[in-house]
């Protein structure tokens, strides 16, 4: 429905659950991303370490889903800044606020884990950590808006807006109808619900900037909360960057037409795909591990330990190397070398002051490609 605001209409989203038609298609599509996704978590679950997997999927997603908002950060950016000493951050570079989608995740991940619920606490925690010390810490990082917001061209004004939100007087109400929908009992299903909440966050729109961020990285949340998930490791924002028209067009069209099909229908799609992509990913990440353990079997032992800090960071030191294998630099330094000679690693050269090696295929074959 809609609502009179001084320069025109708002849109203000009714409240959750919605009806829902459970058609054929749909209750289908349910079952393959379900099924796509259980065989996913059961790969995770044979992992003996997680943080192989963690990293990377963490990694991509905190670039996509920035990206969808017109960063340029480079999954590389984000490494390289994790393997070297990194000084005061611009505020204002597309960098920083990847960094905040990484902390922010992990403060998310934490809460629930914690076996606290999904509730509003945790909404303006995570917002604040978005915001934090980047673009938009200066518009009330952690607080709803107090002020009238669009989506559209600024230019142009409120007037020719694609969409205008509810004014900000109704969203604490909307808010807390939508925290109760996420954390009660499913009404149509974990994967069907948690389409139904990321359309009516976008909806609601309830911050004055990083709504789009937040609305992603509470899908992860919501699905590990419902414990559908043992780690946030599923991520959709690479599925909605690659059908960005597509996703714009079914969310809008649940405000215009009340077409929920269509939206769950789309979402439903991206999780199937993003599982066995990510699945596929985790593949290539044990089977990288697996040939850079048996070629540094011949090497000293440091090397070998230094294969699995690599397949963690991709950028690494050899201060690092020394520090996570217990031995002295020059110990690490001829692991290193060893390592260079094996083909796993190769120097990137120094940043920050810092001479750096890479594994350059695990870059390729995991987080690029």
């Amino acid at each position: 429905m809609v609502v009179r605001i001084p320069s025109g209409w708002a849109f203000l989203p009714h409240p959750l659950p919605p009806s829902v038609n459970l058609t054929r298609e749909l209750l289908l599509a349910a079952e393959a991303a379900r099924g796509a996704l259980g065989e996913f978590v059961g790969q995770t679950r044979l992992l003996t370490n997680p943080n192989l997997i963690l990293g990377p999927m963490a990694q991509r997603e905190a670039v996509l889903s920035s990206r969808i908002e017109g960063t340029n950060t480079e999954v590389r950016e984000v490494l390289m800044s994790q393997a070297t000493a990194e000084p005061e951050r611009d505020p204002n570079s597309d960098l920083a606020e990847v960094l905040n989608y990484l902390r922010a995740l992990r403060f998310g991940q934490e809460w629930v884990e914690e076996h606290r619920p999904l509730n509003l606490s945790l909404i303006w925690g995570l917002h604040a950590e978005l915001m934090r010390g980047a673009r938009g810490q200066d518009k009330h990082p952690g607080q709803f808006r107090q002020t009238q917001v669009f989506i559209g061209d600024h230019v142009r004004g409120i007037e020719a807006a694609r969409f205008v939100p509810p004014p900000p007087e109704h969203v604490p109400a909307l808010m807390d109808n939508l925290v109760t929908f996420m954390g009660g009992e499913p009404s149509y299903g974990p994967l069907t619900d948690c389409a139904i909440s990321h359309y009516q966050f976008e909806a609601i729109h309830p911050f004055e900037d990083g709504n789009g961020r937040l609305g992603r990285l509470l899908i992860p949340l919501q699905l590990l909360g419902a414990g559908v998930l043992d780690r946030p490791i599923l991520y959709l924002s690479s599925y909605f960057e690659q059908h960005r028209d597509q996703y714009m067009e079914r969310l809008q069209r649940v405000s215009m037409a009340g077409d929920w099909l269509g939206w769950v229908l789309f979402f439903l799609e991206a999780v199937r795909w993003q599982a066995q992509d990510a699945r596929q990913r985790t593949a290539r990440v044990l089977a990288l591990h697996a040939r850079y353990r048996e070629l540094a079997r011949a090497l000293p032992k440091a090397a070998l330990l230094a294969v699995d800090l690599a397949m963690e960071r991709v950028y690494l030191t050899v201060s690092q190397v020394a520090e996570h294998a217990q031995v002295s630099y020059n110990t690490a330094r001829a692991a290193v070398a060893a390592l260079e000679q094996a083909g796993i690693l190769r120097p990137y050269g120094r940043v920050r002051g810092v001479q750096l090696w890479e594994a350059a295929e695990l870059l390729h074959e995991v987080y690029e490609r």
